[in-house]
């Protein structure tokens, strides 16, 4: 028969996988938003950051109660710490999204340049990060965290080159200046987002093999 501590860690468990299927829907609402310019479902993210603000603290609180009450060792213990920091990223990925949709709403108001970015590849990118992230959090699988590790490199070459492309057309489109800070904001957003879900997958190692590997290559 599980022990209380083992049903209050499944209990975790399943409120960190709500909280990470919203936060990662909010992500994908805002995306959507950006790339069909849709101020409605943007206000609709921004809405709902609410929930996930509230979602988070009671989270926090869940888990200190657990290493107050049952003081856990080995990978309790680790796992207990990692949703704890894991809970602030996600509400940070939450941030990102709004911030996104935030942006959205700016880009609608302002004339459309016609220019090509090809933001799809990075969005693919930080989707897959996140996403996977997620589910190496769920399952525990160590491996395929490591795998989100690498990507980030990808994101970070694509974001460069999306900041590159985007100041290079403020040089030459000072009309659509504007739009193109608003896009560049974006970007930003999205690399943030992507470090963020880069955490996410350290914090799952940490909580699987006792390795830190924040800093390493």
């Amino acid at each position: 028969m599980p022990s209380h501590l083992e049903k209050q860690i499944n209990t975790l468990k399943h409120n960190a996988l709500r909280l990470s299927t919203i936060v990662e829907d909010s992500v994908q609402k805002s995306l959507t938003a950006f790339e069909q310019r849709d101020a409605q479902l943007a206000e609709r993210v921004i809405q709902g950051d609410r929930r996930i603000d509230a979602m988070e603290i009671d989270l926090e609180e869940e888990c200190l109660k657990l290493l107050a009450l049952y003081q856990p060792v080995a990978l309790d213990l680790r796992y207990i710490i990692s949703i704890l920091k894991i809970d602030a990223e996600l509400e940070n990925i939450g941030d990102q999204a709004k911030d996104i949709s935030r942006r959205v709403i700016t880009l609608c108001g302002l004339p459309e340049h016609g220019l090509q970015f090809d933001f799809t590849s990075l969005i693919t990118k930080v989707e897959w990060m996140l996403k996977n992230s997620l589910d190496a959090l769920i399952t525990l699988d160590a491996a395929l965290a490591r795998k989100v590790c690498v990507v980030d490199d990808e994101v970070d070459d694509l974001y460069d080159e999306l900041i590159e492309q985007i100041h290079e057309a403020m040089a030459q489109h000072s009309q659509y200046v504007p739009a193109l800070i608003e896009e560049q904001r974006i970007c930003v957003y999205l690399e943030q987002i992507a470090d963020y879900a880069k955490k996410i997958a350290e914090d799952v190692v940490y909580t699987t093999e006792a390795v830190v590997i924040r800093h390493q290559k």
